[in-house]
C-alpha cells in the first residue's frame, strides 16, 4: 500500500486555524495543513476524561469514545441556561432541599454539587427561563448518591407541562417520559449524560432526586443525585458542553477543509478510506455530504466520492464530472464505520466493516470522475442538517487496494 495521505489514526498535530495530516509516500513526511475555523472556544473529553476547554480556532480531538481520540465538528449551538454549573445563583431552590458544592464531577474535576432532599415530598432545583415554542434537546450529567433517580421537568411560563423524563442512575438507562426522546449516555466514575429532546415552549426546567420511575416524592426522605454541567439548546440533539454564567453563551460552528491543487497525483486509481465515530443525529438534510474527497476541481467541481447519511444508514456516493450518480451504495450502521472506495478507470467498489457492499463495472453513460488529482478533502458541518461528526481516519492511496487488502482495513 502507498500510503499518500494519512489523517488521524491516533496521530493528531494541531495547532490555532490547522490541523495537519502527513505524506508519508517513499517515508517522507510533509505536512498537508487542513484549514479549520471556529471562531468561539469549545469543550471537550480528554484523554483523561475531563471537560475541557479550548480556545478560539483550536481543533478538538474528542477522547470520549475511543482512546485513539477523533476529531470533533459539530454545528453552531446556544446554552440557553443563564447557569450551567452554578447552581446556587439563577437556581432556586424548593423547601426541604440542600445544595452542596465542591463534589468530585467528571472525570475527576471538583466543581460537580450535591442535591439532596430532607424529606419525603417532591423537592427540585428550578431554574425559570422564557422561550418561544420549538425543538430542544436538554442535558445534564447525573450521578447517584443516596437516590437512583434524576427527574427532569420542563414546563411553560403558564404552568403546562412540556415533558417529563426519568432516568435510573444506577442501572444507566431511562425510564418513563413525555418528551419526543430521552437517552442516556455513560461517561465515568458512574456519571451519566441525560437528555431529553422535545417540542415546546419553556418557562422553567426543573431537576428533581427522585424515589423510582414516576415518583419524585415517597422514599426515606434522605434521596440524593450529584449533578453538573446542565444545557438547554435549540435543536434535534445535545451538542457538547458549552459553559454559562450569568447569560447564553453561543459555540460557533467547526468547519475545516484543505486544498491540495496538484501535489497527490494518482495516475487514475485511487482508495479512499474514512473512518467516522457514531452516527449523525437526526439528519434534516438527506443528501448533504459528512465528508467528500473532490477530484481535479479545477476543471469540474462535481466529480466526488462521499460519505453522507439517509436519516437510517450511511450512504456511499461516487459522483463523475457531468453530476451522474455512478454508485451508491447503503450500509445500514449506525454506529462507528470503516468505509473504503476502491476507484479503478472502469469499475467502483464500496467495502464497509469488513465486508464488500457493492461493485459496479462503468458501463453506462456520463463522465467518470477525473482520478488525476485529489483538488479538495471537505467536511461539510456548518449547519444542524449533518449532526456531529467524530472523524478518527481519513486515508488517501494512489492505487486501487485488493479485495484482501479492503476487507482488513476496514475490519472492525
Amino acid at each position: 500500500m502507498a500510503n499518500t495521505l494519512k489523517f488521524g489514526n491516533g496521530e493528531w498535530y494541531g495547532k490555532k486555524d490547522t490541523i495537519l495530516a502527513y505524506n508519508d509516500e517513499n517515508s517522507n513526511y510533509k505536512p498537508l495543513p487542513f484549514d479549520f475555523a471556529r471562531a468561539s472556544k469549545a469543550t471537550v473529553v480528554n484523554k483523561d476524561g475531563l471537560i475541557e476547554t479550548v480556545g478560539s480556532g483550536e481543533p478538538r480531538i474528542d477522547y470520549k469514545d475511543d482512546s485513539k481520540g477523533a476529531l470533533l465538528l459539530e454545528p453552531s449551538r446556544s446554552n440557553s441556561l443563564l447557569q450551567s454549573n452554578q447552581f446556587d445563583t439563577t437556581w432556586t431552590l424548593s423547601s426541604s432541599i440542600a445544595l452542596t458544592s465542591g463534589q468530585s464531577g467528571v472525570g475527576g474535576s471538583t466543581d460537580a454539587w450535591l442535591l439532596k432532599k430532607t424529606d419525603a415530598a417532591s423537592r427540585y432545583i428550578n431554574q425559570t427561563i422564557t422561550l418561544s415554542s420549538s425543538t430542544y434537546s436538554y442535558s445534564v450529567f447525573a450521578k447517584k448518591e443516596s437516590g437512583n433517580w434524576l427527574y427532569v421537568r420542563l414546563a411553560d411560563s403558564g404552568g403546562s407541562l412540556a415533558s417529563t423524563s426519568y432516568f435510573d442512575l444506577e442501572n444507566g438507562v431511562v425510564g418513563s417520559t413525555s418528551a419526543d426522546s430521552l437517552s442516556i449516555h455513560s461517561y465515568n466514575n458512574g456519571w451519566y449524560r441525560c437528555e431529553v429532546k422535545f417540542t415546546h415552549s419553556i418557562g422553567n426546567v426543573r431537576m428533581y432526586p427522585a424515589v423510582g420511575d414516576g415518583s419524585p416524592s415517597g422514599g426515606s426522605g434522605g434521596e440524593g443525585i450529584y449533578i453538573q454541567n446542565a444545557q438547554l439548546e435549540q435543536g434535534n440533539y445535545p451538542t457538547s458542553y458549552i459553559p454559562t454564567s450569568g447569560s447564553a453563551v453561543t459555540r460557533l460552528a467547526d468547519d475545516i477543509d484543505t486544498d491540495f491543487g496538484t501535489i497527490l497525483p494518482l495516475n487514475g486509481e485511487v482508495s479512499v478510506y474514512m473512518e467516522m465515530l457514531g452516527q449523525p443525529s437526526d439528519v434534516i438534510n438527506t443528501t448533504g455530504k459528512v465528508v467528500s474527497v473532490n477530484f481535479d476541481e479545477t476543471t469540474n467541481s462535481s466529480s466526488y466520492v462521499a460519505l453522507n447519511f439517509n436519516g437510517t444508514n450511511w450512504r456511499a456516493r461516487v459522483q463523475g464530472a457531468t453530476g451522474n450518480n455512478f454508485v451508491s451504495f447503503e450500509v445500514d450502521q449506525t454506529e462507528t464505520i470503516k468505509a473504503l472506495f476502491v476507484l479503478r478507470p472502469t469499475s467502483y467498489a464500496l467495502y464497509a466493516n469488513g465486508s464488500l457492499i457493492g461493485s459496479e463495472t462503468r458501463t453506462y453513460g456520463g463522465t467518470a470522475p477525473n482520478m488525476n488529482e485529489i483538488s479538495k478533502v471537505i467536511y461539510l458541518m456548518q449547519t444542524d442538517d449533518f449532526g456531529i461528526t467524530k472523524n478518527k481516519d481519513l486515508r488517501v492511496y494512489n492505487t486501487a487496494l485488493s479485495n484482501a487488502e479492503a476487507i482488513a482495513l476496514t475490519q472492525v
